[in-house]
């Protein structure tokens, strides 16, 4: 899985995920900000929208998203194999499945069943955890469980239709949850950490060099705001004027020498 986009608080981003051959949008849900290795980053999570049925959200048709809503139907990428895809421990989902659609209810779906089977988002879920500054990715972790749909299925074998699953009622099936992620090393911190000092002073020479700059404008618009206000003035006086007066003022004391 890898991402494309500017990260910001509150920001998504578009990331590829090789399972399902398509892309997904991941977000910046409520700010949330997570340290990892004394480095500040933005955490982003999948949306819920991607798991929707194209019945209930449409524009996730272009996925082929066919079928129960709260999953990821890839039975395109399975070669025909009705493959869903959620998250481990069917987190997120509520709801009942009734053989075709995931939903009915605000109840978490496994809440009547007992065991350790409950879904624990610290746990289960996908993330993402971006450096905003650098945009570097310091810690990831993408969990998928694969769940087969059953339902009475008919297979055509020359003269005969054979029938599977004739008494099972549709049901979603869990066949197995994988996690697969990782973390920055030590050295990556280190290095990481080196370069957002350096990121943030290029940023405060910046900022002085800009503000040093208007600054500078200011006074050269004031200056020159002056020296235009002046030659108009002395061409709205007449220059011969001034020239006059200046004469006047200077042959002032050589009179008073003489008297």
């Amino acid at each position: 899985m890898f991402g494309v986009g500017a990260a910001s608080p509150g920001s998504t981003m578009t990331v590829w995920v090789e399972e399902t051959n398509r892309t997904a949008h991941i977000q910046n849900v409520g700010d949330e900000v997570v340290d990892v290795g004394g480095v500040r980053t933005l955490r982003y999570r999948m949306l819920h929208s991607e798991f929707l049925s194209a019945s209930v959200y449409p524009p996730n048709a272009e996925w082929y998203m066919f079928g129960p809503t709260g999953v990821l139907n890839v039975t395109r990428c399975s070669l025909g194999v009705p493959l869903f895809l959620s998250k481990p421990h069917l987190l997120g989902v509520k709801g009942a499945f009734n053989g075709t659609e995931l939903g009915g209810g605000n109840a978490p779906l496994l809440e009547r069943l007992r065991g350790d089977v409950q879904p624990d988002a610290a746990l289960h879920d996908t993330y993402l955890d971006v450096e905003p500054l650098s945009g570097a990715a310091l810690a990831a972790a993408q969990r998928l469980q694969g769940n087969a749909r059953l339902a009475p299925q008919v297979l055509a074998t020359g003269s005969t239709n054979l029938t599977l699953f004739a008494d099972v009622s549709p049901a979603l099936l869990p066949l197995v949850w994988v996690e697969k992620g990782g973390a920055a090393t030590n050295e990556a911190l280190r290095t990481v950490k080196s370069k957002l000092a350096m990121l943030r002073l290029a940023q405060r020479l910046a900022l002085v060099l800009g503000f040093g700059g208007c600054v500078a404008s200011a006074l050269c618009l004031a200056v020159g705001g002056r020296r235009l206000w002046i030659e108009r003035r002395r061409a709205g006086e007449g220059v011969d004027e001034i020239d006059e007066a200046s004469t006047d003022n200077a042959a002032e004391p050589l009179l008073r020498a003489v008297v």
